[in-house]
């Protein structure tokens, strides 16, 4: 087995702190692409909360402004907008009636 770290006269002081000063060196440029990395993630979550919050009030607004016998036609009532915005209806949303029309 070969040895991999290279020989260091301990004597010699300047080949110590020449060591010494690469490594700080190394350490600084990883945190800083650590930092960098924290930093990136930390704005993706902050833009994607607010486009997701955003889309969320547009849809609030627009099935808001709908009256209620179009809400009954896509299967929904007044008091259900919000929990259709935020998803929990997504599922059960869906119309219902189809079949129940004559047609004109």
């Amino acid at each position: 087995m070969t040895n991999q770290f290279q020989h260091v006269d301990y004597y010699d002081r300047n080949a110590i702190f020449d060591n010494l000063d690469e490594m700080v060196e190394a350490g600084r440029r990883a945190r800083a692409v650590y930092v960098g990395e924290l930093v990136r993630a930390g704005w993706k979550k902050l833009t994607d909360f607010f486009f997701a919050a955003n889309r969320k009030h547009a849809a609030y607004r627009e099935l808001s402004a709908l009256d209620d016998r179009l809400l009954a036609d896509i299967g929904i009532q007044r008091s259900q907008i919000d929990a259709v915005v935020n998803g929990v209806m997504a599922q059960n949303a869906a119309n219902t009636n189809v079949g129940d029309r004559d047609a004109a």
